[in-house]
């Protein structure tokens, strides 16, 4: 494993903002941009940091890496960086490639902590024109006795032929290959997936697709670009991960940032800190 104290986080937009001021919160100070000699294999995209941690005593200087979500998971799960912040979605859609492609390999990754920062959710939207309905409007359309679903899942009927974009192409098939398979029916989906780094949001409206699976926080820029939210498929929030070789005890440097951040998070009142406290505790109270 790499011996560097390496922290990653992601490179641009809100979830590199949010961490940052979640590091500056635990009393971390960025100081200076370096070169990227202290770590192999850097994309061009990368930037390193030295940051202070003030808070942190054993350390008086680390380093944090800005690089793209995807590189981060996968230079955790490589064990060339020890410590990585990055979004759940990009961590899922990593293992399923992962479990699909390298079937008992033994390069994974671990979530420490959920942070309560990047909080946003994987989601199918149409165009506004399409027709396409939500289940919520097609149990009113019931409950009115105007349609009567042959499906338990009534929504993935209608996306049946069409061309869905998305940068998220293997949680996409989990979801309507896990609805399906909790159905009475032989049907499969039948839908093709464009897969696209960016611009997702576009794709219908440039006639590349009928309907996108996207990341979402408010749906304003969905509205925006003339697209209703269809069904939620994947809740999402930015984690601390490491390697899942990586135990308790086995890196200072890993278990210093990861208590130094529960410690702020609990103190702030993060409901995800509050219940892994309250666990712990009953956890200790019944171990007798």
């Amino acid at each position: 494993m790499i011996k560097e104290n390496i922290l990653a986080i992601p490179s641009k937009d809100r979830l590199r903002d949010e961490s940052l001021n979640l590091m500056k919160s635990i009393a971390i100070n960025f100081e200076y941009t370096l070169g990227w000699s202290g770590i192999r294999n850097l994309t061009s995209e990368a930037t390193l940091i030295v940051a202070d941690a003030n808070s942190m005593r054993e350390w008086e200087r680390f380093t944090v890496a800005l690089l793209r979500p995807k590189d981060i998971v996968e230079m955790v799960a490589a064990s060339e960086i020890p410590l990585g912040i990055v979004g759940m979605d990009t961590v899922e859609e990593y293992s399923l490639s992962l479990r699909r492609n390298l079937p008992g390999d033994e390069k994974r990754v671990q979530t420490l902590l959920p942070l309560g920062i990047g909080v946003c959710r994987l989601v199918l939207a149409a165009p506004q024109e399409s027709g396409i309905k939500t289940a919520q409007e097609f149990r009113e359309a019931e409950q009115r006795g105007e349609f009567v679903s042959r499906l338990s899942i009534p929504t993935l009927e209608q996306f049946r032929g069409l061309t869905i974009a998305t940068s998220y192409p293997r949680m996409l098939r989990r979801y309507f290959a896990d609805a399906y398979a909790s159905l009475d029916t032989r049907d499969s989906m039948e839908f093709s997936i464009r897969e696209m780094i960016g611009a997702v949001e576009a794709a219908p409206a440039l006639g590349m697709a009928g309907a996108i699976a996207d990341l979402v926080e408010t749906g304003t820029s969905l509205r925006d670009n003339g697209l209703r939210e269809i069904e939620t498929i994947f809740e999402s929030q930015a984690v601390l991960i490491t390697n899942t070789q990586n135990k308790k005890g086995d890196d200072p440097f890993v278990d210093k940032v990861r208590d130094t951040i529960f410690r702020f998070l609990l103190k702030r009142g993060n409901p995800d800190a509050i219940r892994k406290q309250q666990e712990y505790e009953e956890f200790i109270s019944s171990y007798r």
